[in-house]
């Protein structure tokens, strides 16, 4: 299981998001999580990258 950092923005605004979505099995799993939450009409995906464990883990401590 991997850690992705997906950065996407919401169609129609200037801006971009990143959020993280845990333990999935690859990159587009982690694409569909974020499309599922926000809909999948109203984000544009720009990247998905995988983020080391031990960055993960020192940002939940």
């Amino acid at each position: 299981m991997k850690d992705y950092m997906v950065e996407f923005m919401f169609k129609g605004l200037p801006f971009h998001e990143r959020t993280r979505v845990y333990n999935v099995n690859n990159r587009s799993e982690a694409i569909q999580a974020v499309k599922n939450h926000y809909g999948s009409r109203a984000v544009k995906i720009i990247s998905a990258k995988t983020i080391k464990n031990d960055q993960c883990k020192d940002n939940q401590e």
